[in-house]
C-alpha cells in the first residue's frame, strides 16, 4: 500500500492531478493502518485517535490545496466533519480509557484544541477557532473529572467553578471597557473562511 501510494503521489505531482493525488492520500492511510493491525491492542475500537485522525488531515490537506475549485459551502462543511472527526476520536479516547484512570488522553484533546484555536487565529478559519475553543472547553471538564476521582473530593469542581465565573466576569468587564474594539473583532471573525 505505502509503494503504490507514492507510486501515486509522484503520478500526481508530474501530471498535476487531484484525483491520482487522493488515491495517493487512500493509499497512505491504508499503509498507516494495515500498520496498526499489527499491534494487539492497537484495534479501531481501542486507540479510535490514531485510526481516524490521518485520513481527517488527510481531507484537510486536500481541502486547502484544492480549495479555488470547491464551492464555499463544500469547504465549510469539509472542513467542520474533518476537525470533528479529529477531535469526537480524542474524546472517545478519554471515554475508552476512562475518565480519571488516565491524564494523557484529556492533555492529548487539550493540545489539539489548542493548536486548532491557533491554526484558526493565524488561518483565518472559523471552523477550527469555534470547535478548537468548544473541545478545550471538554478537555478541562475532563481534566477537572480526572482531578475529582484522582482526589476523591469536591474541590476540584469548586475551584473550576470559582475559575469560571470569574474570567466569564472578566470577560463581559473587558466587553463593556471595550466594546467598540471586541464588535469589531467579532466581525472581523465572522467574515473569516466557514
Amino acid at each position: 500500500f505505502l509503494t503504490v501510494g507514492l507510486l501515486h503521489l509522484l503520478v500526481s505531482l508530474i501530471r498535476r492531478s487531484m484525483l491520482i493525488g487522493c488515491s495517493a492520500i487512500f493509499f497512505g492511510n491504508l499503509a498507516l493502518w494495515s500498520f496498526y493491525a499489527n499491534f494487539e491492542n492497537w484495534s479501531l475500537l481501542d486507540r479510535p485517535q490514531f485510526w481516524l485522525i490521518p485520513p481527517a488531515v488527510s481531507v484537510l490537506v486536500a481541502i486547502h490545496l484544492t480549495r479555488e475549485r470547491l464551492t464555499g459551502d463544500v469547504v465549510s462543511v469539509g472542513l467542520y466533519l474533518s476537525i470533528g472527526v479529529i477531535y469526537f476520536s480524542s474524546t472517545s479516547e478519554i471515554f475508552i480509557s476512562g475518565i480519571g484512570e488516565h491524564i494523557l488522553p484529556p492533555v492529548i484533546l487539550a493540545t489539539l484544541a489548542v493548536i486548532g484555536v491557533f491554526s484558526g487565529i493565524g488561518l483565518q478559519i472559523r471552523a477550527y477557532l469555534y470547535l478548537g475553543a468548544s473541545f478545550l472547553f471538554v478537555a478541562l471538564l475532563s481534566m477537572v473529572m480526572h482531578a475529582h476521582q484522582r482526589f476523591d473530593h469536591v474541590w476540584p469542581w469548586w475551584a473550576f467553578g470559582i475559575s469560571l465565573g470569574t474570567t466569564i466576569l472578566v470577560v463581559f468587564g473587558m466587553f463593556e471597557k471595550k466594546r467598540p474594539e471586541l464588535t469589531a473583532w467579532i466581525e472581523k471573525i465572522r467574515r473569516w473562511d466557514g
